[in-house]
């Protein structure tokens, strides 16, 4: 059901607004190598476990010389 809101217009206008706005939805993945600072981001259309592991996928395509020790920092 449609929600009826009052708009303020001219006397004798009407309001233009003929469709419900919609909203597209996306997510942005993201992280930093650590050695070089370097960044990687990639956008998806959900947020699940697919879209996080094709992330990774590209993130560990992109960095593959990249190795990362903790006691490096």
């Amino acid at each position: 059901m449609p929600t009826i809101r009052h708009r303020i217009t001219l006397p004798g206008v009407g309001p233009i607004q003929t469709a419900k706005p919609g909203y597209e939805y996306f997510y942005l993945y993201g992280a930093i190598e650590p050695d070089t600072g370097q960044r990687f981001s990639a956008e998806h259309e959900r947020l699940n476990s697919n879209c996080f592991q094709d992330f990774l996928d590209r993130f560990s395509k992109a960095f593959a010389r990249s190795h990362w020790r903790p006691d490096s920092g």
